[in-house]
């Protein structure tokens, strides 16, 4: 070619750098004309790679992967990871007929999973303008074919009167206003090499469906895929697709209707203020992020309901760790140690009720300098106490308007006397000075809870955990069969979860999460206790997360049901179909008939993903949640598993290692599983 250089090779050469990276070995040296030395600027580009086109040394192109190309494709190699191969087919007709909505069929069938493609493909329509005499043209092709088809030519030509009306539309959308350009539709589909031809008939599959014809290229596979990257063809591309035919003329308004504009969910748009909490990926590959907290609408409650195996603790787990890593932090109740090891390996405080000396005087929760100057922090306060003493007091119903304010009077009494220091006992002194008889009979009822009493240990002195870790968990496990002292530990935790969100700054994350805890929870004063904290929770950057087998768990008793009507976000995993018709017949929530077939087909598939529904303020989609081995070996609650780690830990080993010893036996798997606690029953 001598030492003339040529602008569009020059381009070609930089394209093929900049997109194979760096590759093992000495690179092929890359020379200007007349220069012996490499051209710095292409390893500047990408250190340790340049591309020599004039003087291709074939046998050196075979021992690197990355400058492997054949007729039907061509390998991409990356020094650290697995190589991928990309083949690129090319759309050689169009469905008569294609309305712009039908294109997000050709990203992947939503129901179906073997009408996905199940690797990454890019799809790539090039357009071409400015020809100000296709219009010319048009009306002498529509004449022509008119003039034809009234003749007896067409009786040999029986495509020719279909031809004359196709050409005779065209003109007349010209007069409406619109133009002709020149089109050319790719997709790239990228996989392991020992899969492509797997993967590329998935894609033609997918696009032969819906009335189209792909073809593979051959022997032109490299600049097709050149032709598919942004701004490439512009630099001359366009021409060569050109002249291999591969450009047909278009309408503007096909060409609009044909545009790849398609694609799932991309999850919340990046804010280094709500960094992300789960990381999801759609049926037909789109990762997505998402948050709580990036809801300039409304409140971060979340509540989340799934059928027992759905992969609702490990979901929950995982949103707990994706809080944490975000720089947030989180109060879990639990029952049943499903975020225990997930506690010890993030190590966080894991407090269980009955073994560890924990102390929930409610009174020493209350920062007395606050209180002192806040009026609005003292009544709020004040009126979660009189929540948690009234479910003391009562329990079977509820108070009633006097009881409540009887208890008010002996809680500000209380306070006036001992401040802080005050505890349950105090509260009980003051109810008794009272000549009334109800207040004598509540005084009665708080006699268990009070210093001296059967639990009273629980509720006196000062030892109130501090929650300064990123994570505290309280298992409640050991409280079993005393539902009473459960329920009021659980508000107890919530009171104390949300002094913590008081006081901690409000550009932090944190959040308030219950699993299965709602039987606990009966009467009035419960809800009024949990509609408070869900309400408040907001003003402080906090989010309450709840979560039950089903929707019905959340109208079985009031507080429940002040979670539900609270949270802005709700996540449903794999749902029962009764479930499904009674969410729908109750109007407990919007569901349109799409939503309701996507709450029938989700599915949990063992060992590769548990697929969820994400309503929002926003609307709904569909996404799975996929674990590494690790991360499944943390968060599993199955008997077997959570015991064998118990076993290594016996053994001397630390959470962590127990853990990375498991993972590395089990190999790849996800978050389908079914979730049972260490009892080995399902959960």
């Amino acid at each position: 070619m001598g030492a003339r250089r040529q602008p569009g090779r020059d381009r070609l050469r930089h394209g093929i750098g900049y997109q194979l990276g760096p590759a093992p070995g000495p690179a092929l040296p890359a020379r200007r004309p007349g220069q012996a030395s490499p051209d710095p600027g292409v390893s500047r580009r990408r250190p340790g790679l340049a591309v020599e086109l004039e003087n291709f040394d074939h046998a050196r192109a075979r021992r690197r992967p990355g400058s492997r190309l054949a007729p039907t494709g061509l390998t991409l190699h990356h020094p650290d990871g697995e190589d991928i191969a990309v083949r690129v087919l090319s759309a050689i007709a169009f469905p008569e007929v294609w309305p712009g909505w039908r294109g997000n069929a050709l990203i992947g069938d939503f129901h179906r999973d073997f009408l996905q493609p199940g690797c990454p493909v890019l799809t790539c329509l090039t357009v071409v303008t400015g020809d100000e005499a296709a219009g010319e043209k048009a009306f002498l092709k529509s004449a022509r074919a008119t003039q034809q088809a009234g003749t007896g030519i067409a009786k040999y030509l029986p495509g020719l009167p279909e031809k004359a009306r196709d050409w005779q539309a065209v003109t007349d959308r010209i007069k409406d206003g619109e133009n002709l350009v020149r089109a050319c539709y790719m997709a790239a589909v990228y996989a392991p090499l020992d899969v492509l031809d797997e993967a590329e008939q998935a894609v033609r599959a997918i696009y032969h469906g819906q009335g189209w014809r792909v073809n593979a290229e051959r022997y032109v596979q490299l600049p097709s895929w050149l032709a598919c990257l942004p701004m490439a063809s512009a630099g001359g591309l366009d021409s060569d697709l050109e002249r291999m035919g591969r450009m047909k003329t278009l309408l503007t308004s096909s060409a609009v209707n044909l545009a790849p504009w398609h694609g799932e969910w991309r999850g919340q748009p990046a804010n280094p203020d709500n960094p992300p909490a789960l990381f999801l990926i759609g049926r037909r590959g789109q990762p997505a992020c998402w948050s709580p907290f990036a809801n300039e609408a409304g409140n971060y409650n979340v509540a989340v309901t799934g059928k027992s195996g759905s992969g609702k603790s490990v979901l929950m787990q995982e949103l707990v760790t994706g809080l944490i890593g975000a720089g947030g932090e989180a109060v879990v109740i639990d029952d049943g140690r499903s975020f225990q090891h997930t506690a010890e390996a993030l190590e966080g405080a894991f407090i269980a009720f009955g073994k560890d000396p924990a102390c929930l005087n409610p009174f020493a929760m209350i920062d007395a300098g606050t209180a002192e100057h806040d009026g609005d922090y003292r009544e709020e306060c004040f009126a979660m106490l009189a929540g948690v003493i009234g479910r003391m007091a009562r329990r079977r119903g509820s108070i009633d308007d006097i009881e409540a304010a009887l208890i008010a009077e002996a809680i500000a009494a209380a306070w006036d006397e001992a401040g802080n220091h005050a505890h349950l006992g105090t509260v009980r002194k003051n109810l008794e000075a009272r000549d009334d008889r109800r207040a004598a009979d509540m005084a009665t009822s708080l006699g268990p809870w009070c210093p001296g009493g059967a639990m009273g240990r629980l509720f006196a002195g000062s030892n109130v955990p501090d929650l300064e870790n990123a994570l505290t968990v309280f298992e409640l496990a050991e409280l079993k069969g005393r539902g009473d002292v459960q329920a009021v530990v659980l508000m107890l935790v919530v009171f104390l979860a949300t002094q913590r969100m008081y006081h901690g700054p409000r550009t932090r994350a944190k959040a308030i999460v219950i699993d299965e805890a709602w039987d606990l929870l009966s009467g009035e004063d419960s809800r009024a206790f949990l509609e408070g904290a869900a309400r408040r929770a907001r003003k402080y950057r906090g989010a309450l997360v709840t979560g039950t087998q089903s929707v019905n768990d959340y109208y079985a008793n009031p507080a429940a049901r002040a979670a539900w009507e609270n949270s802005d976000w709700v996540i449903f995993l794999a749902q029962k179909d009764e479930s499904v018709e009674l969410l729908k017949s109750e109007k407990r929530i919007h569901c349109d008939p799409g939503m309701e077939r996507a709450l029938k087909s989700l599915t949990t598939a063992d060992g590769r993903y548990a697929e969820l529904v994400l309503h929002g303020p926003d609307g709904w989609r569909v996404a799975r949640l996929v674990l590494d081995a690790w991360s499944v070996a943390l968060f599993s609650s199955r008997g077997p598993a959570f015991a064998a780690v118990e076993s290594l830990k016996a053994e001397g080993l630390t959470t962590v290692e127990a853990i990375d010893r498991l993972a590395g036996d089990a190999g790849p798997t996800a978050a389908g599983h079914s979730e049972q606690s260490e009892t080995g029953e399902t959960a």
